[in-house]
């Protein structure tokens, strides 16, 4: 049989102290994709709320899920439904989540960087010494609103 290089030991994320291991899934290939890169890990945090741990060729990742829809205590019907699953549906669920969050996250550097560089082309991008620091502080000028002759 294939080894699965996707469960080496290292490969496993590192929950915090505090951090409550709801499911680990190593890596593995799946319908033709390998993702034995990405080992994923559902925690339930010491102060509330889930995250998504991800440790893949770039470190570890920290990806914070809110509470899930937990209600008065009893625990989250997604987390009872992902129970419910075989491994790899389970591993393809949190692999969802994490892609869904590395969509957004470009998506807005996108947006973000497209912004800064309008700004800047339009002499909107301010800087400024912060006084007894070696900082600056940037900020983006609004618009000025064109008026329209009636």
């Amino acid at each position: 049989m294939e080894r699965n290089y996707g469960a080496d030991p290292w490969r496993e994320p590192k929950p915090e102290e505090g951090d409550t291991v709801i499911f680990s899934e190593c890596g593995r290939s799946l319908d033709n994709t390998n993702y034995q890169s990405h080992w994923l890990m559902l925690v339930s945090q010491q102060y509330g709320g889930y995250s998504l741990l991800v440790h893949h060729g770039g470190g570890q990742e920290r990806i914070n899920l809110g509470y899930l829809h937990v209600f008065r205590g009893i625990p989250s019907r997604i987390i009872q439904a992902m129970g419910q699953m075989d491994t790899d549906t389970r591993y393809l669920m949190l692999y969802t989540f994490y892609d869904i969050h590395t969509d957004t996250r470009r998506s807005e550097q996108a947006k973000v960087t497209a912004e800064l560089k309008t700004a800047f082309a339009e002499g909107r991008l301010k800087k400024r010494k912060v006084r007894g620091q070696a900082a600056y502080k940037v900020t983006v000028e609004q618009k000025q609103a064109t008026q329209n002759p009636a």
